[in-house]
């Protein structure tokens, strides 16, 4: 291996760039390599990485840049595409084999991590037998010259190990006492992680709905304005639980799908946040009073039969909901296309907020959010608030209460 290939000194998002190319390679080889705006979504989701970034175009343009005079990117363009595309040089440079590939992969897109972890979330581009397998690998790649990962040490309560890739800069990374990645808000929006999420947060609302108490208070007014238990309960029994199964119904087709990547990916691709921002901004007093109208249908049916309704839907969801690829495109609104994990995020929202409302509105309920779950829908919500008001606002929103009442709610 050439030595001046990797000095350990790579960017955070020469870093993200350079995992997400290998992610791909693997996980969506019908679009692979992958145009700079399909680069540029996969460096932005908010599901399997850690942490979530929200680079520009030109900043991966900057990175891949970089890469190449490394030569662990180059540009690609062969006979009938339309635009340029990259792949990645990783094995060939590193002289790396599938596994030890897929392990420094995932440590360059979700940051520390054990050895258990790292044998889940490999699986789509390396089959472990055990953890012990992965264990090997990662022993392999601390022993090289130059290194590429390292075993932290293990701080009070955990059971294991974790270990750090050494291609360059971790952001929220510090040295051994590094915050481990399931600690923090975007740990739970990794690949099938995020419809566990999603399946653990539509458990919580058929039993918050269900609960005899929403029956009692059914029509009365909520803590939302015009709103009826009643209307509240169908409008989160629709748009937290079954909602999904008719975005899936009207998934794009693998053929658009290719078609979209071939043309430089869609511009008209949106992600949670601006999903969750751009709903948000465009509902007018009309718009909302369509919303509770529509939750008032949905329960008409009455308490009883709106719970068995949202429970059959549920436990058919339930087990579609985890074999859907989390890159999978779906039809989104106004011609928008939207990945599928970021989709699940939108719901978890849905989820996290309107079962607080429901809790505030129903005297003796007591709903139980899945700590997942609000850790999903915070990270979004904090994304948003920063794409409104600036990247300083989270921080301020957070720690300075004066500020946090001049930002606008999200619903």
């Amino acid at each position: 291996m050439d030595d001046g290939t990797v000095t350990g000194d790579l960017s955070p998002i020469e870093v993200r760039v350079l995992g997400c190319l290998v992610e791909k390679e693997a996980t969506t080889p019908a679009s692979y390599p992958l145009t700079l705006n399909a680069l540029r979504n996969a460096c932005n989701q908010t599901s399997s990485r850690d942490p979530v970034m929200d680079v520009t175009e030109q900043e991966v343009q900057s990175a891949l840049l970089s890469l190449r005079d490394r030569r662990l990117a180059r540009p690609v363009r062969n006979p009938g595409d339309r635009v340029t595309k990259f792949r990645h040089a990783v094995p060939d440079e590193l002289e790396l084999d599938d596994a030890q590939t897929a392990v420094l992969s995932v440590l360059a897109l979700r940051g520390a991590q054990t050895p258990g972890e790292l044998r889940t979330r490999t699986g789509r581009q390396h089959d472990f037998a055990t953890v012990e397998e992965v264990g090997d690998v990662l022993a392999g790649l601390s022993t090289r010259s130059p290194a590429l990962a390292r075993e932290l040490a293990r701080g009070p309560g955990q059971k294991e190990s974790r270990w750090l890739h050494l291609l360059g800069d971790h952001p929220g990374e510090d040295g051994d006492e590094a915050t481990p990645a399931a600690a923090s808000a975007s740990a739970p929006t990794g690949g099938s992680t995020m419809a566990a999420t999603w399946v653990a947060g539509a458990e919580a609302v058929v039993a918050a709905i269900a609960d005899p108490a929403v029956g009692a208070a059914w029509d009365q007014l909520s803590v939302l304005e015009g709103q009826t238990v009643a209307s509240l309960a169908g409008h989160l029994a629709r748009g937290a639980v079954w909602l999904v199964g008719e975005y899936l119904d009207d998934e794009l087709d693998d053929e658009l799908d290719d078609d979209l990547d071939q043309s430089g990916g869609p511009p008209d691709f949106t992600s949670a946040a601006h999903y969750v921002a751009d709903l948000a901004d465009s509902l007018t007093d009309d718009d909302h009073r369509a919303i509770r109208d529509r939750g008032a249908a949905v329960a008409a049916v009455g308490h009883d039969h709106l719970v068995r309704t949202a429970r059959a839907r549920l436990d058919a969801l339930a087990t579609r909901v985890p074999t859907v690829e989390p890159d999978r495109v779906i039809a989104a609104y106004a011609g928008l296309s939207i990945r599928f994990d970021d989709y699940l995020a939108t719901r978890i929202v849905e989820q996290a907020v309107h079962l607080d409302d429901l809790d505030r509105s129903v005297a003796g309920l007591d709903v139980d959010v899945p700590d997942e779950v609000v850790a999903v829908a915070t990270t979004v919500g904090l994304d948003v608030l920063r794409r409104r008001h600036g990247s300083m606002a989270g921080l301020r929103v957070l720690y300075r209460a004066t500020f946090a009442a001049d930002c606008l709610p999200v619903f």
